[in-house]
């Protein structure tokens, strides 16, 4: 503990007799009892101490330090029996050693009293304190004496202190005679022997205290005010992270937004050129029967094209997700290039075979087959009471010629095939990729093509397994040959196939080569 004297007053009641440390509290400051003398101590955050039992000895040392006022002698408790510690000699003192030490400083101060104060000099000054005497008039609340009561008391006070006199005194005050006893701080009425207690505080410790209590309340209003900066600053927080959630949110469905606006747009443009595009082929339909002796051509479709890159799109989907090995390979699949085969001839004996078709079913229920290529020509329209659909064909570039040229001819099909020797087509472009001429030994080599044809099935007959050989339908009733044939044969996934294996892809096979007509040439690569 590091305290600076202060002032002095002398006194053996206060506090007690008794050697050692002891501290209690007394309204804001502190009592401190130390080594034998009393000195009136001031810590430098600004507590007040006191120190008792004063001897003879002790005595000289507060009239030195009384002439010389406040010093820089501290309370130390680093050394022991010296408890003294002068802060400009940076030495430790007893309290018999500190008479003669102080004597030393007073010499010093009176001879350079004319003189410019040194840097430690300047910390040595005379400390005024002014008293104010109190009596208890409740529990905590305490009235001033009169200021003639004042005097008198304090003069008593110091007295007794510098003495060592009597600490009882007998007071007259409006009228009134009181007994006050200094040491037991008491008032009492020898009248009515009514007992007050009685305090001194110092106007330091009062102006102190005073200072506190506004400072405390400007504390506690500045705390308050914090609180509400704080809790306004949470609700602003959080409520510019709820804008900024919203603003992300916002971010999100306006991009989302964006991009389903470029999307339509993207749509709006390709459903404008397929619209032309339809357009156009139907007034190919009529060119068709109005040039019915012309020969066959074919006309480009560019890669901008509307049509083109939904073929493209539907050729990759057109592959189940349960296929994979070479299969996989019409997932990444290119469009090289697109023609649309005009052949009048070719078109003619369609129209023919479909009206054909069209008397032998009249009346007849067929079961009704769907293809996975239904939107691939929307310009077309299809007659489903025929099963007229869309389907592919792979082969090679030779009889892709062949093909535009004359149209479908089964003669020229393999007699080895699992269906008989007929035109085999298909819903899947995975199938038709082992025959495109795309693949060597299972891997990618050039070029294929696919030709996209409208199919004519008829009243089919699903087969259960493999027909080799057969050249023609099969007959709907073989014990009743009259009832005629089935005009086409249709394999489905999961039947028994080649060597007893399932039938991965879905097949469709006819054996009139009028029952399909070439709508389009494709070259692609894998």
């Amino acid at each position: 503990m590091l305290c600076r004297l202060s002032r002095w007053r002398g006194s053996s009641a206060v506090g007690g007799r008794r050697r050692g440390v002891a501290v209690d509290e007394v309204g804001r400051g502190q009592i401190c009892h130390r080594m034998g003398v009393e000195f009136h101590l001031q810590l430098l955050a600004g507590n007040e101490f006191f120190v008792d039992q004063v001897s003879q000895q002790d005595r000289e040392c507060m009239k030195l330090l009384r002439r010389i006022g406040d010093t820089n002698v501290i309370i130390s408790e680093t050394v022991p029996n010296r408890p003294f510690f002068c802060r400009l000699c940076l030495q430790c003192f007893s309290n018999r050693t500190l008479q003669t030490h102080l004597g030393t400083h007073l010499g010093s101060q009176d001879r350079t009293a004319q003189t410019e104060p040194s840097d430690h000099q300047r910390s040595v000054h005379v400390q005024t304190e002014s008293y104010l005497w109190e009596f208890e008039v409740g529990p905590g609340q305490w009235q001033a004496f009169l200021w003639d009561v004042q005097q008198i008391l304090e003069d008593s006070y110091l007295d007794a202190m510098d003495t060592g006199g009597s600490h009882e005194i007998n007071l007259t005050t409006n009228g009134f005679i009181y007994y006050i006893d200094i040491a037991a701080m008491t008032q009492t009425n020898p009248k009515t022997q009514r007992l007050r207690k009685i305090r001194r505080r110092e106007e330091s410790q009062i102006t102190w205290l005073e200072d506190r209590e506004g400072l405390l309340s400007k504390i506690a209003e500045l705390e308050a005010q914090v609180l509400e900066m704080d809790e306004a600053n949470k609700f602003h927080s959080r409520k510019v992270r709820t804008l900024t959630n919203e603003k992300q949110e916002v971010d999100v469905l306006l991009e989302e937004s964006q991009r389903k606006n470029e999307k339509l747009t993207s749509e709006i443009i390709a459903l404008q050129k397929q619209a032309d595009h339809s357009a156009q082929v139907s007034l190919q339909e009529m060119w068709r029967t109005q040039h019915q002796g012309s020969p066959p051509s074919c006309s480009a479709i560019g890669v901008g094209d509307a049509l083109f890159r939904k073929i493209q799109c539907l050729l990759r989907a057109a592959v189940p997700t349960s296929h994979h090995s070479q299969c996989d390979s019409m997932r990444q699949m290119e469009l090289v290039s697109m023609e649309q085969i005009h052949n009048v001839k070719v078109w003619k004996n369609y129209q023919h075979r479909k009206n054909q078709l069209q008397e032998e079913l009249k009346g007849v229920k067929v079961q009704s087959v769907a293809s996975k290529l239904k939107d691939c020509c929307s310009w077309i329209t299809l007659d489903t009471g025929l099963n007229e659909i869309i389907a592919l064909h792979g082969t090679n570039e030779e009889k892709a010629k062949k093909i535009e040229e004359t149209g479908f001819d089964y003669r020229l099909s393999r007699e080895e095939g699992l269906y008989g020797q007929g035109l085999y087509f298909s819903d899947e472009s995975c199938k038709v990729l082992q025959y495109s001429g795309a693949l060597c030994n299972g891997m990618p080599s050039g070029v294929g093509c696919i030709i996209v044809a409208r199919l004519l099935l008829g009243d089919p007959c699903f087969t259960n397994g493999p027909r080799k050989g057969e050249r023609v339908e099969p007959y709907k009733d073989l014990a009743n040959p009259g009832q005629g044939r089935f005009n086409s044969v249709i394999a489905r996934a999961g039947i028994v196939g080649n060597a007893g294996q399932q039938q991965v892809h879905q097949e469709f096979v006819i054996y009139d080569g009028a029952q399909a007509y070439p709508e389009l040439l494709l070259r692609f690569k894998c």
